[in-house]
């Protein structure tokens, strides 16, 4: 188990920038920050992300752990992506979240169910479980209900599958459901217990995990029990092969598979541990309760978030890097600088107020009287004046220091000792502030206040009978009490009076550092500031309760609270800019752009130079980043230029933030040949439309001709004029590059002066013509032979076609005497069109005669009726 002594100072190197909320306020104990964590997912060992309470969602790269804004306050429970620009998470409310490399958005659900979990096969085919047997399903466009009642209508808490048709849900009362890529169906599990995960390394191997320990096997076939070794709850399954696989669950519980036994594993925390997910075997995430994080490099455990882990009560500094944080079980706490240290208080009593005089003389006192005092060295027990409990405390010098608490208890230290004073009442106490030694004021339970005068403390009238759990104020005429269902009591010296605040949160802390800079905190994250008219809420960013307030200045505030909750409110920063997205844009355009950076709260104005406007309001997302709208002028120069932020504590310049580009030449069109157009020559003549360009001065430069065999794929064309400055407007197609009878398809892009391309016009297609076949030769008899049969057999060279048709239908032969014209018009043979006889033809016996010489030639024909020229003539003799 990690102990007190393993977190005594924090960060560790592992942590993160702070995460703060809307209104600055920055979490400094735990870290990264303190809200339950229900799930984690990554793709890889630079790029994690876990989801939690109050909307949280934290992004690693490997290094460090930052805040996201998710946009939401709802529980966030399950989280997954198919790749680290297309992350989902989901939550309570219906919420589904996307992220896709910039920003999270919300998306319609379509549901007010609380959701529990997601997973999905690709970026198309997500599914979402939930409430009532809630199941939906996102296909990359939107989600839709799958949800059917007669499969189940109990919570389903976890999904996974081994592909779009096999995905099992888990949920309560044993309930598990199978997808098989048509329908939902529900399996026999076994057991009654609630199961919370399920997770796979095969659709023959799935794990479901649930409540006291059950864990379920599925072979391919049934589902069958199996003993994990967990011992608790069990909470989260994830694994990264058949032989890898983790469980994890509440108290801290660990254990891991190696494929043939289950071993418990030391997490070092007893914290409950709510998800759990990797990228490889060396390298898993574990994520649970107060903002636990865990990393596993495939043999131990180690922290990754860190800080104490105790309910807070009280805060008090002699200043900013001098800060005292007392608690529950003798919890001290001291920040030294930046960093929290973990003091021992010699006392395991709980403790409720703190004050000092200087970092050497510090007071605290809490549980049965304990009163304990720090030397600057160490901290003592002093002996007990009293039983009850204190609540408060607080002096106006050294020698002059009074605690209240149960039963109207009041002591008084006088520089040598603790005593106890006569009180006008015995209720409890809860608080004491005084502006002199001679005007104290205590505040208690049922409106109960009272009043020292340097002589005798007495009750003095309250405007309410609620519970009154603090006291500050910045002057004798300026005095500030705040307790229960929002009350706050203001004495301006003459009389109390109740100020409205819009809250019915329990207020248990009040600190400023002027009349006009008050603030007031408690229950559920409640934090209220006063500017001396009126109190407005402030985002703390965190619905734990608050319980103590101390600052030093107008913005240096420590709020602490519960499970170790401390935030602070730093002395702003002055801004700066890291990236601007995206970073450049065109002339002309309108367009949104997210500037990331730091300490952008109160940013009164965002420039990006002459001739872009920024169209307001733009908006303050959150101390890191700031959305606007932009609009680049027409005629605005074109290059990089500064990107400026500025904010009450200055100014921020990213030089060179943001490109303005050149506006590409307008898209043109085909003009020629017509789109579908039929019987065109092989080396045609393809034309466009005219040059057309938004930018006056640009001037076509140059053009990019392609043609395609296959429709939308120009990978491989069978013609690329490349870039080409003489052919702009119309091209002639090589010889050689386009075959007849065939289909072709081509598109083309303009290029300006300024070297920009124009998109590819719409592809459009046109045939090319049918070429005859080539005119064949004659084989035998050869040219001049004598004494052939009077029956002979002619044979002509192969088919051979320019366009690779392939398809000989026919041949046309032709006999004539020698002496008979040479235009065949007189022929002793013709075969007319001879399918048969393609390449060869015998001649019948009766058709020549003998010792006579005659002359023969052959065409061809293809199979779309093209006829080739005939042959060169040959001649023969025939046999005596």
């Amino acid at each position: 188990m990690l102990t007190l002594a393993a977190l005594l100072i924090w960060p560790p190197t592992l942590s993160a920038a702070t995460v703060v909320s809307q209104d600055g306020w920055g979490w400094e104990n735990p870290l990264p920050q303190g809200h339950d964590l229900y799930a984690v997912w990554c793709n890889s060992s630079s790029a994690a992300y876990a989801v939690g309470h109050h909307g949280t969602i934290l992004y690693s790269n490997g290094s460090s752990w930052t805040s996201m804004t998710s946009g939401t306050a709802q529980a966030l429970y399950g989280v997954w992506g198919s790749s680290s620009d297309n992350v989902f998470a989901v939550g309570t409310g219906g919420t589904v979240l996307r992220f896709e490399g910039d920003t999270w958005s919300q998306m319609s659900s379509g549901t007010a169910s609380a959701l529990y979990g997601v997973w999905g096969s690709g970026a198309d085919h997500v599914f979402a479980v939930g409430d009532s047997g809630t199941i939906l399903h996102f296909d990359g466009d939107s989600w839709s209900d799958l949800t059917n009642a007669t499969v189940t209508t109990k919570k389903l808490r976890g999904i996974w599958g081994s592909g779009p048709d096999d995905v099992f849900a888990v949920g309560d009362s044993g309930t598990i459901v199978h997808y098989n890529g048509d329908h939902w169906a529900s399996m026999s599990s076994g057991t009654s217990e609630d199961l919370y995960a399920v997770w796979g390394s095969a659709d023959n191997d799935v794990f479901a995990l649930g409540d006291s320990a059950v864990m379920r096997h599925f072979d391919g076939s049934s589902w069958t029990s199996m003993n994990c070794g967990l011992g608790r709850d069990g909470y989260a399954i994830w694994g990264s092969g058949p032989a890898d696989v983790y469980v994890t669950g509440k108290d801290g519980r660990i254990a891991h598979y190696d494929g043939t036994l289950w071993s418990p594993m030391d997490s070092g925390t007893n914290r409950g541990l709510r998800g759990i997910y990797g990228s490889g075997p060396s390298d898993v995430l574990a994520v649970g309760e107060y903002g636990t994080i865990l990393h596993c490099d495939g043999s131990s455990w180690s922290p990754v978030s860190s800080g104490v882990i105790k309910d807070l009560e009280a805060a008090w500094g002699s200043g900013p890097s001098d800060v005292f944080v007392v608690g529950d079980d003798g919890t001290i706490l001291h920040r030294g600088g930046d960093a929290w240290t973990s003091m021992d208080a010699n006392t395991t009593a709980d403790l409720a107020g703190v004050w000092g005089t200087s970092s050497a003389n510090v007071y605290a006192v809490g549980e049965s009287g304990t009163v304990v005092h720090y030397d600057g060295g160490a901290w003592t027990v002093l002996a007990n004046v009293t039983t009850n409990g204190l609540r408060g405390v607080w002096g106006s010098s050294a020698s002059n220091i009074y605690a209240v608490g149960d039963s109207g208890t009041i002591l008084h230290y006088d520089g040598d000792s603790w005593a106890s004073v006569s009180s006008p009442t015995t209720k409890d106490l809860n608080a004491v502030w005084g502006s002199s030694a001679s005007d104290v004021y205590a505040a208690g339970a049922d409106g109960t206040m009272l009043h020292y005068d340097g002589d005798a403390w007495v009750s003095i009238g309250s405007p309410t009978t609620k519970n009154l759990n603090a006291v500050w104020g910045s002057s004798p005429t300026d005095v500030f009490v705040v307790g229960d269902w929002g009350t706050v009591l203001h004495y301006n010296g003459v009389s109390w009076s109740q100020l409205s605040t819009d809250t019915i949160d329990r207020l248990s802390a009040v600190f400023g550092s002027s009349a006009t800079d008050v603030f007031a905190a408690g229950d559920w994250g409640t934090l209220l500031h006063y500017d001396g008219t009126s109190w407005s809420p402030t985002s703390s960013g965190t619905r734990r309760s608050f319980s103590g307030l101390w600052g030093t200045s107008a913005f240096d505030y420590f709020v602490v609270g519960a499970y170790g909750t401390i935030l602070h409110y730093p002395e702003p920063a002055a801004p700066c800019i890291d990236g601007v997205t995206p970073s450049q844009g065109m002339q002309g355009a309108t367009l949104d752009v997210a500037i990331k950076g730091a300490n952008f709260s109160g940013a009164s104005s965002v420039d990006f130079g002459p001739g872009i406007t920024v169209n307001l309001p733009f908006s303050i997302d959150s101390p890191s980043q700031i959305t606007a709208s932009i609009t680049i002028q027409s005629g605005t120069a074109l290059g990089p230029r500064d990107v400026t932020v500025t904010t009450p504590e200055g100014t921020a310049t990213l030089v060179d933030g943001f490109t303005v580009n050149n506006r590409p030449p307008d898209q043109p069109g085909n003009l020629s040949p017509s789109d579908g157009a039929i019987g065109q020559s092989p080396t045609p003549t393809l034309e466009c439309s005219a040059f057309s360009d938004d930018d006056p001065a640009d001037e076509h430069a140059a053009s990019q001709w392609q043609v395609r065999t296959a429709s939308g794929d120009y990978a491989s064309p069978v013609f690329d004029s490349g870039l080409d400055a003489s052919n702009l407007t119309q091209i002639v197609v090589p010889a050689g590059r386009l075959d007849g009878n065939t289909t072709y398809y081509w598109h083309v892009r303009l290029r300006d002066s300024r070297g920009d391309w124009s998109e590819w016009s719409k592809e459009t297609s046109f045939a090319t013509k049918n070429r005859a076949p080539y005119a064949p030769t004659n084989v035998s008899p050869f040219d001049g032979a004598d004494g052939i049969s009077v029956a002979p057999t002619l044979q002509s060279s192969a088919f051979s076609d320019p366009d690779g048709d392939g398809g000989h239908d026919a041949s046309q032969w032709q006999v004539r005497e020698s002496s008979a014209p040479a235009d065949y018009s007189v022929t002793v043979f013709d075969s007319q069109t001879s399918s048969p006889s393609l390449t060869q033809v015998t001649l019948p016996s009766d058709t020549l005669d003998g010792h006579t010489t005659y002359c023969w030639r052959v065409r061809h024909q293809d199979n779309h009726g093209a006829w080739s020229g005939w042959s060169t003539e040959t001649s023969f003799t025939t046999e005596n």
